[in-house]
């Protein structure tokens, strides 16, 4: 479809809102960049060799999930750029590409979630019996869990890929390109039952998401970590009363102050990431809620408003997750410094290598020219010499 009227400045703008403008423009970027320097250093670290196990095969698998999640955002946020949003190439490739981004962001964003909830089973079981979690997770073994969290997340997540469509048409002339991305009619195909079909799998996918992305995993990771810390005091307690004789009270003195600190920064940890991951999770309900009332359809500027709200507290949860589960252990940082400091030494040594090379080359170069010079000022002199001699001898024979 070919029009002559052109788009105003305001109508070329690909974001929903002047809220979800600022988010884009302002926000993401700042999210993009800790998410992506966050989670590779997760990758470098967890994948070298001396930190290869079952909960770090997780983590790994978690901070590929992030950052797949925050590249499939990165277009929505370069599309709230002037230089993008008034490109006619762009604007063709985030229209074409817009559902298909959405769906795998929600794709990779449910991977991570569930990761989330399999790092705090895997803990929850390696505190509570060691020994039955060593037979139970075996390196090989995890991942017959990260693929089928991935396929799992695939199928409870594939409704994105149909349930809307694109249009897209020319303005002013062929010089603009205008397009949206809306909701489908489920009986597009002309078969009825087909499109009953459809419609139920995305009627009903709405809501399998909702339950098993939203609600099941803060309420299971809520659980999870206080039943973690409710068993770590337990043992607390029942040592001390093991413990009763002054002897074993004064032997184990040390021992027990070790594992109240402990103690206390695991429930600073555990609280952290439980509270994180409600208050960047919990708001992802009301999109759905209102989308199931239909109250999108009559006032859809606050609803646009708080999908933006919420998609910015999931994605800066995504870029939590690094400090929250594994800068805070002294282990990964002091892993993490003995895979940079080499890596530095040897940047250093070879700055010194090239700046003595270099001052060695400056060296040997003025030694010839020196060299030159005194030769010169000695033929000079040589000459001076035999004109003041021949000179003198012509005045003597006159």
């Amino acid at each position: 479809m070919l029009g002559t009227s052109c788009l105003r400045d305001k109508q070329l703008l690909l974001t929903n809102s002047s809220l979800d403008d600022f988010l884009q423009h302002y926000v993401f970027p700042i999210q993009f960049i800790l998410g992506v320097a966050g989670n590779s250093i997760n990758l470098v670290v967890l994948l070298s060799k001396g930190m290869r196990s079952k909960t770090n095969s997780l983590l790994s698998a978690m901070a590929f999930a992030d950052l797949a999640l925050l590249f499939c955002m990165l277009p929505h946020s370069l599309a709230s750029f002037e230089i993008a949003y008034r490109s006619y190439t762009f604007r063709y490739f985030y229209y074409v590409s817009k559902r298909q981004l959405n769906a795998f962001a929600n794709f990779f964003s449910t991977a991570a979630t569930w990761l989330v909830l399999t790092v705090s089973v895997e803990r929850f079981i390696g505190i509570r019996s060691p020994v039955h979690a060593h037979f139970k997770w075996k390196e090989k073994g995890v991942l017959l869990i990260i693929v089928p969290i991935f396929i799992g997340a695939f199928v409870i997540t594939f409704y994105h890929q149909i349930a809307y469509k694109y249009s897209i048409h020319t303005v002013c002339n062929g010089t603009q390109l205008k397009g949206n991305v809306r909701p489908i009619d489920y009986n597009w195909t002309g078969n009825k039952l087909y499109g009953n079909v459809l419609t139920n799998y995305i009627h009903y996918g709405k809501y399998l998401q909702l339950i098993t992305v939203i609600l099941v995993p803060i309420v299971a990771v809520a659980f999870l970590n206080v039943s973690l810390i409710c068993l770590m005091r337990n043992r607390m307690v029942t040592r001390r009363n093991r413990n009763t004789s002054d002897y074993s009270m004064l032997r184990n003195c040390n021992d027990t102050g070790i594992m109240q600190r402990q103690e206390r920064k695991v429930t600073v940890t555990v609280l952290a990431i439980v509270t994180c991951f409600t208050i960047t999770h919990a708001p992802s309900l009301i999109p759905f809620v209102w989308e199931t009332f239909g109250i999108s359809k009559e006032n859809p500027l606050p609803f646009l408003a708080t999908v933006s709200i919420a998609n910015s507290l999931l994605i800066t949860g995504k870029v939590l997750n690094f400090v929250l589960f594994c800068s805070s252990s002294v282990h990964f940082r002091r892993r993490l410094m003995h895979i940079l400091l080499p890596h530095f030494m040897r940047r250093s040594e070879s700055r010194k290598s090239k700046k003595a090379s270099t001052s060695q080359f400056k060296n040997s170069t003025s030694v010839p020219q020196m060299r030159k010079v005194n030769t010169s000022f000695s033929r000079r002199s040589i000459q001076w010499q035999d004109s003041m001699r021949s000179k003198f001898l012509a005045e003597g024979n006159n």
